[in-house]
């Protein structure tokens, strides 16, 4: 990847006729022309390639509170939300003596999406020394890693890196391998939990149309249209519910469950209307997408209907 060119598969189709798509990023123009019978990766989809680390890297690790099972290898970690580097492990242990679960999480961050200058330590090629004075300083000004989605609360996981205001006296631990990153609450219900009056029911509802609007856009399907039409009458009606000035809990928490259902069959009337193959391209990122959106929005509608008072506290 030095060259910088990435490549996409466009569908299982393409993957058979042999059709690769292929992108240079603007970056490769300031890079030298590739050599002869010089050997590029092959990337199962674009957001995989563009996620690569063009620079040397390091990895570090982070301990979460909370569960991190929905947070994938490969997904992205951002810092001011540009992309810096990735996940590479998800993991969990158990403490059998004191019982104590953690869920430790291995980051790796890219020098050169870091624009750090001065070069490697020593001025030979291994960045680490470079790469940790970096972070720790940024560590002692508040950097701070959490668990974070996109769109807020129904997309998918990614690891942040943001400055706490106030955060507590920290350091990067380099005693550990590889090096430990203090974490803070992350977002989605574990932010939600802890601050029970920023629920953003009304941008939930905006999340889902703009997932629905794009699929769309991919498929001119009247039994999906009709299904499109559905959805978005329960999500007015969602939407009526929580501009109330007293909104009734177990009402909204039916229609969250049915806009939920509604969303999981729009995503399988994508899916079967192409009989499962991606010929559009983007359609399979969509429907995983509207699948993500409804899991958590059924997550939601439990947590409601487990503590009502979220909703009413949420409204004073």
């Amino acid at each position: 990847m030095s060259s910088g060119v990435k490549v996409q598969l466009l569908s299982a189709s393409a993957l058979l006729k042999g059709a690769v798509a292929f992108e240079t990023p603007p970056q490769a123009a300031a890079l030298p022309r590739a050599r002869a019978e010089q050997q590029f990766a092959l990337f199962g989809s674009q957001e995989s390639a563009q996620l690569a680390p063009s620079g040397p890297t390091a990895r570090y690790r982070v301990s979460f509170s909370g569960a991190v099972g929905e947070l994938k290898v490969g997904a992205p970690v951002k810092l001011r939300d540009f992309t810096v580097g990735q996940v590479r492990e998800v993991n969990f242990e158990l403490d059998a003596q004191t019982g104590a679960l953690r869920t430790p999480v291995t980051i790796e961050l890219d020098a050169q999406r870091l624009h750090l200058s001065g070069g490697a330590a020593g001025g030979g090629n291994d960045w680490t020394a470079t790469l940790n004075d970096a972070v720790a300083r940024l560590v002692r000004a508040g950097l701070r890693a959490r668990l974070s989605q996109s769109p807020e609360l129904v997309g998918s996981y990614y690891v942040a890196l943001d400055f706490v205001p106030h955060a507590a006296l920290a350091r990067l631990n380099t005693t550990s391998t590889p090096p430990e990153l203090p974490a803070t609450a992350g977002g989605g219900l574990s932010q939600f939990t802890s601050a029970l009056g920023q629920l953003p029911l009304q941008q939930i509802g905006s999340n889902m149309r703009d997932i629905t609007a794009h699929v769309r856009t991919l498929v001119a399907s009247p039994q999906l249209q009709d299904s499109l039409h559905h959805l978005d009458d329960t999500l007015s009606h969602v939407d009526t519910m929580v501009k109330s000035a007293s909104p009734e809990v177990q009402p909204l928490i039916a229609s969250l469950r049915q806009a939920a259902q509604q969303l999981q069959g729009v995503a399988a009337a994508a899916h079967q209307t192409l009989g499962g193959a991606d010929e559009q391209g983007g359609l399979d990122e969509a429907v995983q997408e509207m699948t993500r959106t409804a899991r958590s929005v059924r997550v939601l509608a439990d947590y409601l209907e487990r503590h009502p008072e979220a909703l009413i506290e949420g409204k004073r």
